[in-house]
C-alpha cells in the first residue's frame, strides 16, 4: 500500500513536470493556480508544526519576481 505522503509527493512531481513542460520552462500563475493551494494544504497536513492559516487571496508573487530576474 502506498502511503498518503508518497502519493502526494508523486502527484506533486507529476504536477511540476506538467507545469514546467518537463522542467524546461517556468510556470505562470495561470499555470499553477488550479493546484497551488491544494499542495499548500498538503504541506500543512504533512508539517503540523506549520500551523499558520492559508491566505487564498495571496498569490506566490515572490517566486515569480525571482524568476523574472533569472
Amino acid at each position: 500500500m502506498i502511503s498518503k505522503r508518497s502519493s502526494v509527493l508523486t502527484e506533486y512531481f507529476i504536477w511540476l513536470t506538467v507545469i514546467t513542460d518537463d522542467f524546461t520552462t517556468y510556470p505562470s500563475w495561470e499555470d499553477i493556480q488550479d493546484r497551488y493551494y491544494y499542495f499548500v494544504e498538503q504541506f500543512k497536513i504533512d508539517q503540523p508544526s506549520y500551523n499558520y492559516p492559508i491566505d487564498y487571496n495571496l498569490q506566490p508573487e515572490a517566486i515569480f519576481n525571482i524568476l523574472k530576474k533569472c
